[in-house]
């Protein structure tokens, strides 16, 4: 498709700058900074999350009794 746009100037000075910083077209820098900007409007995350993780079974099963955690970090090898 195409069309033509009006840029503002403090947009068309970003989209020269990643010009001259990656080397690539103009229609590149346009429609990847456009997805980018859908993608973040629809709700997809711009990072990936870590893989979680197993963290086993934790020491203190009831946390009720304070006696029993104070005693666990008391006695902690640590």
């Amino acid at each position: 498709m195409r069309t033509t746009l009006s840029l503002e100037s403090d947009v068309a000075a970003l989209i020269e700058q990643e010009l001259s910083e990656k080397k690539t077209t103009l229609k590149a820098v346009i429609n990847e900074r456009l997805r980018r900007g859908f993608a973040i409007e629809v709700g997809t995350p711009k990072y990936d999350l870590p893989t979680p993780m197993n963290l086993g079974n934790p020491l203190i099963q009831n946390f009720d009794n304070i006696g029993d955690i104070l005693e666990l970090i008391e006695n902690d090898p640590r």
